[in-house]
């Protein structure tokens, strides 16, 4: 099914593929001057170094696990360099802080078994007005951003993967492996590409028009 929140779209586990003829792929990085920063100081895009955008909203319960996920990522990544910076679409900056304060006072956690999750990125970020996510969604060709989403920027500042999760299918669970995907981009090698062309949908009358190309991430 599909959630609706604001501009942003929440993502059941059948539309998280990314195909291999993605729009965004090799596109420049879009601008992060907009960013307001919530936890550390403002930077962009650095050349020479490989970033990780993790973009997340406070609300979906259900994806709090993917927030542990990304942590776990950046601690593995950070040491080779990997800037990681968490990009909040939250409704504002005192929205996000709390959040932040709820993670740090033990509170976000698994209500079945516990488990805390964390989101201990050293750059968070607040995307106002998701002007800035706009701009990726429309890297893609994206009616909307999939939330959660996260970008792959390689040392020259191209958009190389990009990657929605969900509660259901999580990031140790999509094809290709994400975290292999991120390991070719710091050895400077092209990423795996494996899950073809997006498909195409049929007009339903035929004399109506031709067959039209929809992203499996677009919102009919």
């Amino acid at each position: 099914y599909w959630f609706i929140s604001h501009e942003n779209t929440i993502m059941a586990s059948e539309d998280v593929k990314t195909y291999d003829d993605d729009l965004a792929f090799g596109t420049t990085c879009p601008s992060l001057e907009l960013l307001d920063f919530v936890r550390g100081e403002k930077v962009g895009i650095e050349a020479g170094k490989v970033h990780v955008l993790f973009y997340f909203q406070a609300f979906y319960k259900g994806a709090w696990v993917i927030n542990e996920q990304v942590t776990k990522l950046w601690e593995k990544f950070a040491p080779a360099g990997v800037q990681f910076i968490a990009i909040s679409q939250d409704a504002d900056v005192p929205a996000v802080e709390k959040f932040l304060t709820k993670i740090a006072d033990g509170r976000v956690k698994d209500e079945n078994t516990g488990e805390i999750y964390r989101l201990d990125i050293p750059l968070v970020a607040h995307d106002g007005k998701k002007a800035t996510g706009k701009l990726f969604a429309e890297a893609s060709k994206l009616s909307v951003l999939p939330i959660p989403s996260l970008y792959v920027i390689n040392k020259e500042g191209k958009i190389v993967w990009r990657q929605a999760v969900t509660q259901s299918t999580q990031l140790h669970q999509v094809s290709p492996s994400f975290e292999g995907q991120l390991e070719k981009v710091i050895a400077g090698e092209a990423v795996e590409l494996a899950n073809g062309e997006a498909p195409k949908a049929a007009c339903a009358d035929p004399d109506e028009g031709e067959a039209a190309e929809v992203d499996d991430l677009a919102l009919f």
